[in-house]
């Protein structure tokens, strides 16, 4: 009776296959975890912007803030300050919020709907 099992090439056909379905999988894994990334800043973005407003109404100025602690501190918000942070926030007194993280600027400005992004090529 002849025993049945897989030959070397079968076996390697099977590697083969599972690691350019791995490959696949990490490639669209990494672009969606980029564009989610970029919807977090541009939903902090948004929210800095509603709290300008604000401070603007309240205080007659918007805020001139250099880091996320400060925004907390001066706008009375909570983004995210300890740990491993994916953006870089920041606001300056003519009302334009910046979010940067690696080589990309996302960039609201007063009066805009929705935030630019320099460079952001996918």
């Amino acid at each position: 009776m002849r025993k049945k099992s897989f030959t070397l090439l079968e076996l390697i056909i099977v590697v083969v296959i599972v690691a350019v379905l791995g490959t696949i999988g990490y490639i669209n894994f990494r672009t969606v975890n980029e564009k989610v990334i970029d919807k977090e800043a541009k939903a902090n973005l948004k929210l800095i912007q509603a709290a300008q407003n604000i401070n603007r109404m309240e205080m007659g100025t918007y805020a001139n803030c250099a880091s996320a602690s400060a925004i907390n501190t001066d706008l009375k918000l909570s983004l995210p300050t300890g740990g491993t942070l994916n953006w870089s926030y920041s606001t300056d007194a003519a009302g334009t919020s910046t979010a940067i993280r690696s080589g990309r600027t996302w960039t609201l400005t007063i009066g805009a709907s929705d935030p630019l992004c320099s460079p952001c090529v996918y």
